[in-house]
């Protein structure tokens, strides 16, 4: 067995290394602003010292916990970034720091998390500690282990294909739940998660994005099952969180749980200062006691010499009936009851100091605690081999969202991190991960979906769970999209009236599929020393119809495009708008994916003079075209209108995707000029 592990490491730190040379090539790094430098202290768990940044600016790209240069005038350090959370980031150095700058630049480099991944790898042939058969399992190369188990509670609101996946995630140690657009995935990953954590495991709930990540954790903390988990700090979500952090960042926690130890602390330390008087009082009066009881001070006073209470009174010393019984006695009999209350007193403050170091060694390492007593952790894949929080955490399960945009190394690396279960997440009907190099190697050992590596055909695989019911699409979508990519077998939920509601919202009102015909009225053309193609015509015709929509109350609209060229353009045509332009958002296929909007317009952008792009001449059940298309139409809830030359792909492409993506429109949808406003046919 670790001859094949080291062949898997061996083959993915080559791949690594090959897409880091074409990374250094092809990106720059990018650059943070930062002011006000807080040493927060040493941390012996992250071997080094920790520091918080208050960022100027906005991150303008998805980043996480990474390695980074940070310098300063006349300074310079490398530095991890431990997290990113409301705009102050906190980073670990080797070595102390000047904080005393005003301002410090923080350089990121891709790269860099390639480098990191690459050396956390290494560490899995090299150490003990991780679970290669749950990696080896997960890559198909030994069989998942079967078990029959005891009935589940699960909830009602799930329909039977979600109860289905949960029940074979809790029977197979390895398993595939197959989420097509719309069907629940993340509503089924809240319910799988409350069930491992009812039967006590430990769970780490990770994805390529922290989008992903943060739904994942909005899902689960409604579930009534793990409010034990949220009122005891069971769940926290470490790194950068872009959506609502609803108080589980770990910051938050330890923010909270720091409030409450410093609390705990200032009272015990005033305490603590009462014993401490209290003792050197009692000290004192027990030595002159001992002093009076000398023969020549007997000698002297007799038996009548007075009493030396001390001034507080003996009612600050002892309980009111013990104080009013010493009253009556003699100094020689109240020895014993100094002595007694002294030895009490120096326990009771032993212990006190007790709590207090203890406190203050909480305090030092508080997050790393709160990592370590965690029950359900929340984090991308990225941040379990960046951050030096996690080199040592490992989970009984691992649920691993959106693995179809995953490259292969980080896979792997995560699924060793779990001692029992690995549960993958996605869809291998839409795209894979991107990668940077050309390298055939890289495209083969990091380019490929897990599906493609374990799961030739998802049908016929007794280790995966399809969800088989859709509710975000208006159902003549889905009927399209499920025909086209799911063989029909993507069913449509209960159909509510809001999508009548919105399909009768202009424009093309009544209709939620839509062809916008631009046969012989646009020209496709690229910027000189560019690929990327734009098409100013239809990018008008795409911001015209995304203006409409958000001025008839139609909430959120995309427009979406293969080419980065006419993103920029469709970004700058959008930029001239004002308050209108917030509700839309333009992108390419590939950067809206795990996106939705009640209305997407796909603008295909190509046309004469060229020929059809690569992207759309392909076709086949797995091709790249086919994966671009159902992402860009699938993430349509009430409206989808496709901006396409009619004539041209028939002619130049009638066998390609986008084709038989054009006939099924044109004969189920509303069929429009690309000059018409509001009459338009609806064919046959």
């Amino acid at each position: 067995m670790q001859k094949l592990v080291n062949l898997f490491i061996a083959t993915f730190q080559k791949a690594l290394e090959l897409e880091v040379a074409s990374v250094r090539r092809q990106m720059g790094g990018f650059e943070l602003e930062l002011t006000n430098g807080i040493a927060i202290g040493e941390n012996t768990t992250e071997k080094g010292w920790i520091y918080s940044f208050s960022l100027l600016g906005k991150i303008n790209m998805q980043i996480d916990c990474s390695d980074g240069v940070l310098t300063w005038d006349g300074g310079e350090a490398n530095v991890s970034i431990l997290e990113i959370n409301n705009k102050i980031i906190t980073v670990c150095c080797k070595y102390e720091l000047n904080t005393d700058p005003d301002m410090f630049l923080l350089t990121i480099y891709p790269y860099f998390i390639y480098l990191k991944l690459s050396e956390s790898l290494g560490k899995i042939s090299s150490q003990n500690g991780y679970f290669v058969e749950s990696a080896l399992k997960l890559f198909g190369k030994i069989p998942p282990k079967k078990k029959s188990i005891s009935p589940l509670l699960l909830s009602h609101q799930l329909n039977k294909s979600q109860r289905e996946a949960i029940k074979l995630c809790h029977s197979c140690d390895t398993a595939f739940i197959w989420g097509p657009p719309g069907t629940g995935k993340t509503t089924t990953i809240g319910h799988l998660v409350a069930t491992f954590y009812q039967q006590k495991l430990r769970v780490l709930v990770t994805s390529t994005t922290n989008v992903a990540v943060d739904r994942a954790l909005e899902k689960l903390i409604r579930l009534d099952a793990v409010k034990g988990a949220i009122h005891s700090n069971h769940i926290i979500r470490v790194g950068i969180t872009n959506g609502k952090s609803l108080g589980f960042t770990l910051s938050e926690i330890t923010n909270k749980e720091g409030e409450r130890s410093l609390r705990s602390l200032k009272i015990l330390q005033a305490i603590s200062e009462k014993l401490r008087r209290r003792i050197a009082k009692i000290s004192l009066k027990i030595d002159r006691l001992k002093e009076e009881s000398k023969p020549y001070q007997l000698d002297l006073f007799g038996n009548n010499s007075p009493k030396s209470i001390p001034e507080e009174g003996l009612g600050y010393f002892f309980s009111t009936w013990q104080a009013k019984k010493m009253e009556s006695i003699s100094e020689s009999e109240m020895l014993p009851l100094w002595e007694n209350r002294l030895f009490k007193l120096n326990k009771m403050l032993e212990w006190c100091n007790k709590k207090v170091n203890k406190i203050n060694r909480s305090l030092i390492n508080l997050e790393s605690n709160l990592i370590e007593n965690a029950q359900i952790i929340f984090s991308t894949m990225t941040n379990m081999f960046v951050n030096p929080r996690f080199a040592s955490e490992r989970f009984d399960a691992v649920i691993i969202d959106e693995a179809g945009m995953a490259t292969l190394p980080p896979l792997f690396y995560n699924a060793s991190l779990a001692r029992q279960k690995v549960v993958v997440v996605g869809d291998p009907r839409q795209l894979p991960p991107i990668v940077q190099s050309s390298e055939r190697y890289v495209h083969r050992f990091m380019g490929r979906t897990i599906f493609e590596v374990t799961v030739e055909d998802p049908h016929c695989c007794n280790m995966v769970a399809m969800l088989n019911t859709q509710y975000r699409m208006h159902p003549s979508i889905n009927n399209l999209v499920s025909s086209m990519f799911y063989e029909g077998k993507l069913l449509n939920g209960e159909s509510t009236t809001e999508f009548t509601v919105m399909t009768n919202k202009k424009p093309y009102s009544g209709f939620p599929l839509i062809v916008v015909n631009t046969s012989n009225k646009t020209v496709c053309k690229t910027n000189e020393g560019s690929f990327s193609r734009f098409n100013s015509i239809t990018a008008k015709k795409s911001i015209d119809l995304a203006i409409e929509a958000v001025r008839n109350d139609l909430n959120s609209v995309a427009v979406i495009t293969p080419y980065v060229q006419q993103a920029k353009l469709l970004n700058q045509l959008l930029s001239r708008y004002g308050e209108e332009s917030k509700k839309i958002r333009c992108k390419t296929v590939h950067r809206f994916q795990g996106n939705e909007s009640d209305v997407v317009i796909f603008d295909t952008v190509d046309t004469h003079p060229m020929k059809p792009g690569i992207l759309f001449r392909e076709n086949g059940i797995n091709s790249h075209s086919k994966k671009l298309i159902n992402v860009a139409i699938s993430r349509a809830k009430y409206k989808l209108i496709i901006i396409i030359d009619h004539l041209y792909f028939e002619k130049y492409a009638p066998t390609s995707v986008v084709t038989s993506l054009l006939q099924y429109s044109i004969k189920n949808g509303a069929f429009v000029d690309s000059m018409a406003t509001q009459k338009y046919e609806l064919s046959a």
